[in-house]
């Protein structure tokens, strides 16, 4: 993490990237599992953390992550997602965000460097996913306590860690 002022919380974005592509790397070659097997790409994202990027995908600064502090009062304005009168007050142009999609929306497929990087096949479909705790939680089964008999007892810590 990086902390430039108190109150202020940021990560490079290219610390994302390598950790992703290490991780489907190593994952790939420990479970001994053919890419051409793998039929697509789910993504789980830290939330809520900024990535401001440029028309060819470059990070323009650090991401703000859930722990800054400094635009605190602003966020509790405007936590409407992409609300066009909110935007329109504060001078923010709606087609520089990007769309919402359902977390389960094909929304591109591996490219040439990410199929470089990572070992997965190109052209494997990658879908929307979810955020960090909402896939956490759903990975553990808990949905509801008609479908699955430990619902109520997990305690999510922090953002990967659970108790029973």
């Amino acid at each position: 993490m990086i902390i430039p002022k108190s109150g202020w919380a940021e990560q490079d974005p290219e610390w994302y990237w390598k950790g992703v592509t290490e991780t489907i790397r190593v994952s790939i070659q420990k479970a001994g599992i053919n890419p051409k097997d793998i039929i697509a790409v789910g993504l789980s994202s830290l939330t809520p953390a900024c990535i401001l990027i440029d028309k060819d995908f470059k990070p323009l600064q650090n991401s703000h992550i859930w722990m800054d502090r400094r635009a605190t009062n602003e966020c509790e304005w405007i936590r409407k997602i992409w609300d066009k009168e909110i935007l329109r007050e504060i001078g923010i142009d709606e087609g520089k965000l990007p769309p919402v999609y359902p977390c389960d929306d094909i929304v591109g497929k591996v490219t040439e460097k990410g199929s470089t990087v990572t070992g997965l096949k190109e052209g494997t479909p990658v879908v929307t996913g979810s955020v960090d705790a909402n896939a956490a939680y759903l990975s553990t089964g808990v949905i509801d306590d008609v479908k699955c008999p430990h619902y109520g007892k997990y305690c999510l810590l922090g953002n990967g860690a659970y108790c029973r």
